[in-house]
């Protein structure tokens, strides 16, 4: 721990942050070094056990580490806060259990299993372990009612204190005292001659080896404690914490104390929370830390045989009756109940069986939650036929009640969210389901908007195959808008995309391209052009056309040509005789954006010409194109010389904006279904 204390203190932002073995990893290490124990007497007494133990623990603390140090390597660190919360839960109250366990089993130096009920509740047992559940339950209470950083070292002293007063009452000696169990056992200071633990001739790594997949949960674990921790700091010091920082950090410390033997360990958020309070603020502290862990290492055989059970017991006891109180009484009035039974029957499982096993069984319960939850999502965020989803092409009115009685036969879908084979098969009950509806005929144009899908799997791609060989056999196409790249290919390779199949850009341009299809196919004498008269026929008679002409101002443009440009004054409206403008924005960050496409026998510009503010957008010829152009002097002469007219082109005007507006209600309404 003190080349742990030093790393982190030297090597993260959070410099007063202090170290302490991880009891996770503790918890997770006690019954596999048991098992080692075991076997190596079963092989031979004489076998020696402490190598291979302390050969066990340090390679659990370079796996950690090591693992830390690949996540911060490949900037992962993130992905770790993606763990399901009822996994943290159900592992931290697993802790609790064992925590638990190990209080009971220090105080009456037994092991608790149901084969021991029997021992445990000799009346000579409960009287040991009576004093140390009094000291938890006294700890537990006194810290609900206070956070002072005094209260633990004033109430442990406090107990080994009673402890010894109650040693030197009934004059029994220290040793009776723990030959009986109501003090620490007293350990050898030699720590032989093992030096880095795989040189040490004694250790057996058959032995060691055949525990290393016992040893794997304990470098997740770290890591997930380790920014759980660094989460808990960033609130407890308000600063900001870099995971990778202290992921590697953390790493290059536990990799260096596993090569001399030592447990994991992690920075733990309470310890140094008492730092803060007692004034750290620096460094410093860290390096005072790591001398008095030092100091510990030293002395610590002379300091721990002092320690009464019920101090040390009760301490862990608190501990995990806290964890256990949090996840499985707290966490009822928290959690969904799905989530908080996840964490029961994980704590059930590694309380029978293994932290492993608890851990599997977490995941596959999770993975299996999260699929039927997110297959509940609404994969399809918006189905809209083409009579209620227009493009942004402003279109003469006789092509827009054509798209409105035959645009039933283009379909948009916007997804959403990340579809796999469960969610896609919902788009293709959707497209079923719409196809029973449709009231002129098969669906001839699919369109699937893949702006907010965040992803998708390889899964998928069988139902868009389904989805494209039951369109063709109607003689439908199946269209994508705003693929990314990575899903493009997918579907590419998977043959969901060929020649055949049309990509757009963005939803609007897919719009469009069915549009001017159903168009042709069911207007085949399209007449592009019709002229100036036949546009003003609209609201003016044949003698007020002749009149009103005489203000227009003929303008031929090329494609490319801009009409008008973003930012310059409003001082003219256009009707479009031929050809095709668009509206053209220009994004902040550079770059631009199609607003609008305006096609022959429209209007554009119409708001700029009355309230004269400058223009939000440019006016872009498409292609070669004839405008007419009404400029604002010649619109004050025609209100002054012809009001007749000019009140008819007003009225012209407002029939426009309202049909305009009324359409864009209606998209709005469909799409607020």
């Amino acid at each position: 721990m003190v080349i742990l204390q030093v790393a982190v203190g030297l090597g993260t932002r959070f410099r007063i942050a202090i170290v302490f073995p991880s009891y996770i990893a503790a918890v997770v290490l006690a019954p596999v070094c048991m098992s080692i124990a075991k076997e190596l007497s079963a092989r031979s007494e004489t076998l020696p056990v402490l190598p291979t133990v302390i050969a066990t623990i340090g390679l659990s603390s370079v796996l950690s580490g090591v693992f830390l140090l690949v996540l911060s390597r490949l900037k992962q660190s993130r992905a770790i806060r993606f763990v399901p919360y009822p996994i943290i839960g159900g592992f931290l109250a697993s802790a609790g259990w064992l925590l638990t366990k190990s209080g009971i089993a220090i105080m009456s130096d037994l092991p608790v299993r149901l084969d021991t009920l029997d021992s445990l509740m000799q009346f000579d047992v409960l009287l040991r372990v009576a004093p140390g559940v009094a000291f938890a339950l006294t700890l537990i209470y006194l810290q609900s009612r206070t956070r002072h950083f005094l209260l633990l070292p004033i109430l442990s002293i406090a107990g080994i204190a009673i402890a010894h007063a109650v040693v030197v009452a009934t004059s029994v000696t220290l040793p009776e005292a723990r030959e009986s169990s109501w003090f620490m056992a007293s350990y050898s200071a030699e720590r032989g001659d093992l030096g880095p633990f795989f040189f040490a001739s004694d250790i057996q790594w058959d032995v060691v080896s055949s525990h290393l997949l016992s040893l794997a949960p304990i470098a997740f674990i770290t890591a997930i404690v380790v920014v759980m921790h660094s989460t808990a700091l960033e609130v407890l010091l308000e600063d900001e914490a870099d995971l990778d920082s202290e992921l590697r950090a953390v790493g290059w410390g536990n990799v260096v104390i596993g090569m001399l033997g030592g447990v994991v360990g992690i920075e733990s958020s309470g310890n140094t929370e008492l730092a803060k309070q007692a004034g750290a603020s620096n460094w410093r502290s860290s390096v005072f830390a790591a001398a008095t862990l030092g100091l510990f290492l030293i002395f610590g055989h002379k300091l721990v045989p002092m320690l009464p059970t019920l101090v040390v017991g009760g301490l862990s006891l608190s501990i995990g009756i806290r964890f256990l109180k949090e996840w499985l009484y707290d966490a009822r009035k928290r959690l969904a109940p799905l989530d908080y039974w996840t964490i029961v029957v994980i704590l059930i499982t590694v309380a029978a069986m293994s932290f492993l096993s608890g851990m599997i069984l977490g995941f596959l319960i999770t993975s299996v939650l999260f699929v039927v939850r997110y297959s509940r999502l609404e994969v399809v965020k918006h189905s809209l036929s083409g009579a209620e989803k227009r493009s942004n092409v402003e279109r003469p009115a006789s092509e827009f009640e054509l798209l409105k009685r035959y645009g039933s036969r283009i379909r948009v879908l916007e997804l959403q969210g990340y579809i796999f084979f469960g969610t896609a098969h919902t788009v293709y009950e959707e497209v079923k389901r719409s196809q029973d509806t449709e009231k002129h005929g098969a669906l001839d144009y699919l369109i699937l908007d893949m702006r907010s899908v965040a992803g998708m799997d390889s899964s998928a791609t069988t139902a868009f195959g389904k989805l494209k060989k039951v369109l063709e056999q109607k003689e439908g196409m199946l269209l994508f808008a705003s693929l990314d790249a990575q899903i493009e290919q997918l579907l590419r390779q998977s043959h969901v995309i060929d020649a055949d199949n049309q990509v757009f850009d963005d939803m609007d341009r897919g719009i469009e391209w069915c549009e001017e299809r159903v168009l042709h196919e069911w207007d085949l004498n399209r007449d592009r052009q019709s002229s100036i008269e036949d546009q003003l026929a609209c609201f003016l008679s044949p003698e007020q056309c002749e009149v009103f002409f005489d203000y227009l101002v003929r303008t031929e443009a090329v494609a490319g040509t801009e009409l008008a440009k973003q930012g310059e004054d409003s001082d003219t409206m256009f009707f479009l005789a031929e050809g095709q403008v668009s509206v053209i924005g220009e994004l902040v960050g550079g770059g631009t954006v199609r607003y609008r496409t305006f096609t022959q026998g429209t209007i554009i510009g119409e708001l700029g010409l009355y309230t004269s503010r400058p223009r939000s957008a440019s006016l872009r010829a498409d292609e070669s194109s004839l405008v007419f152009e009404l400029r604002r002097v010649d619109f004050d002469r025609l209100r002054h010389n012809a009001p007749r007219v000019a009140l008819a082109l007003h009225e012209y005007v407002v029939t426009v904006l309202a049909k305009r507006m009324r359409r864009l209600d209606f998209e709005i309404r469909e799409l607020l279904r």
